[in-house]
């Protein structure tokens, strides 16, 4: 009969992206995952098969995370280009991005990048999408 888990998976995965963060993939050991997830080395392997499955989780947590607090304002229904100048402003204060960023035109193209990934979605592969992206973000540094 399989054992029933005492522990919270979202929680567990959480732990283990903060380790990831903190040490990276390679210097992060079975043993140290242990010890900062609070679960042992048999739940590990029993709930994510390997160290680079648990990392993928890990990552997929990290997405979900910085969506919710982090972009969260753009993903409303009815967001549209005054929540993307709001966010491309705060970036600034944050030196996220440069100072003497224009934020019209940026939140311009932006919301034109928006819009032509969800039609990127529909025709390309993850990894041309993520190229996509990964380019779009570029045009801000």
């Amino acid at each position: 009969m399989p054992r029933s888990k005492t522990y919270d998976d979202d929680l567990v995965l959480e732990k283990a992206m903060n380790v990831f963060w903190v040490h990276g993939y390679e210097a992060t050991s079975v043993r140290l995952l242990e010890k900062e997830m609070g679960i042992n080395q048999f739940s590990i392997y029993a709930s994510f098969k390997n160290k680079k499955n648990l990392f993928i989780n890990a990552l997929r947590k990290y997405r979900e995370f910085v969506i919710i607090n982090r972009f969260q304002p753009l993903l409303q229904k009815g967001a549209g280009l005054a929540e993307l100048k709001s966010f491309l402003k705060n970036a600034v204060d944050k030196n996220e991005i440069p100072a003497n960023t224009d934020i019209e035109k940026q939140a311009s193209f932006f919301l034109g990048v928006m819009q032509g990934i969800s039609v990127a979605n529909k025709t390309m592969d993850k990894s041309q999408l993520t190229d996509f992206i990964d380019v779009a973000l570029n045009q801000l540094n």
